[in-house]
């Protein structure tokens, strides 16, 4: 009975804002749903586990929590939103670990396209709480605080708030009428500045929302964003799972804008796009390496400053290299620039 019990008390607690024992109350509501958000990712916890009725209790909780993030409260608003990440983990977990498997895997690897996990026992309640939370992200509530959560974005001095809220965004992105109200409230102008937080991980989570805002956004919107995915590109950090997802969302981004947007590879040029993308084909993983050899070769074809400006940076040697990769889309592309060199 704990699932209906936190949700119950939830709700009590939004209906009581001048209760004193109110930040108590939330307090407990929360440690109750860590504990079963833990055991949802027990291995071998079966399907009609504590955490599947929780999610499955999920549409009536979701309306609280949308109406507590207009608050002004900061610590109410952290707790409704750590609420929705809890029912949205699921889909947050099954998003990034095949994102993951994309940004670890190594030259010729084979990377499935599905993004989907294997279908053994132990995984049909994670398969079941993704369901949930997917069934979650459609729901209208949510669509009502997607401008409170962009308003967020801009909170100063708040970078807990500002993490929230765009990992809220990037999953809730993933459905595409979210995605679409995300851009009308003019999400992608709030997202983009994030991509040069001190915070590698608030720049992923963004790059993360805006790349599913792509299908519904006008490319030409992203284009302030080039300098911030130059610098993030050239620092080519890759040494911890945050880095990796950023570099690679930063990348297939870059891409995106070079073939989408007639002046992008002139923009892209300008922020010392040419440079930072020969230094990524050099990268020891199979996406990271297509997605910049694929924006190389774009800015090669259309924008002959930067055909020059590669050739002046090894772009000889560095395309006969990937000409030998292992992986056939890179080679192929490597040979087309070889041809215009």
């Amino acid at each position: 009975g704990m699932p209906e019990q936190a949700l119950a008390l939830l709700r009590d607690v939004c209906r009581q804002q001048g209760n004193s024992y109110r930040p108590r109350m939330l307090d407990t509501a929360m440690v109750m749903l860590r504990m079963l958000r833990d055991r949802l990712w027990q291995p071998g916890a079966p399907a009609a586990s504590p955490s599947g009725k929780l999610l499955s209790s999920s549409a009536s909780i979701d309306s609280s929590a949308a109406s507590q993030a207009g608050f002004d409260n900061e610590a109410v608003c952290l707790m409704a939103m750590d609420v929705l990440l809890m029912l949205l983990g699921s889909a947050v977990h099954e998003v990034t670990q095949h994102e993951l498997s994309s940004a670890r895997s190594q030259p010729g690897a084979v990377v499935p396209s599905s993004g989907k996990p294997s279908t053994d026992g132990t995984t049909q309640s994670r398969q079941a709480a993704l369901a949930s939370a997917k069934r979650l992200v459609q729901a209208p509530e949510l669509g009502q605080c997607v401008p409170q959560l962009v308003q967020m974005l801009s909170r100063s001095g708040s970078s807990v708030t500002v993490h929230r809220a765009a990992a809220i965004l990037g999953q809730l992105a993933a459905e595409p009428l979210r995605a679409s109200e995300l851009v009308a409230c003019d999400g992608v102008s709030a997202l983009a500045p994030l991509l040069d937080s001190p915070s590698r991980s608030i720049a992923a989570q963004a790059a993360a929302a805006l790349l599913r805002c792509l299908p519904c956004v006008q490319p030409e919107a992203l284009l302030p964003a080039l300098p911030a995915l130059t610098r993030r590109v050239s620092a080519l950090k890759a040494e911890d799972t945050v880095a990796r997802l950023l570099l690679l969302r930063s990348l297939r981004l870059i891409d995106f804008l070079v073939h989408g947007v007639p002046s992008g590879a002139e923009a892209l040029h300008k922020a010392g796009g040419t440079e930072a993308l020969v230094l990524a084909t050099a990268l020891p993983n199979r996406s990271m390496c297509q997605h910049a050899t694929s924006a190389l070769l774009k800015l090669a074809q259309s924008h002959e400053p930067s055909l020059q400006a590669f050739a002046q940076c090894g772009g000889l040697l560095v395309a006969s290299e990937l000409a030998l990769h292992p992986d056939e889309a890179v080679s192929s592309m490597a040979v087309l620039l070889l041809e215009l060199l």
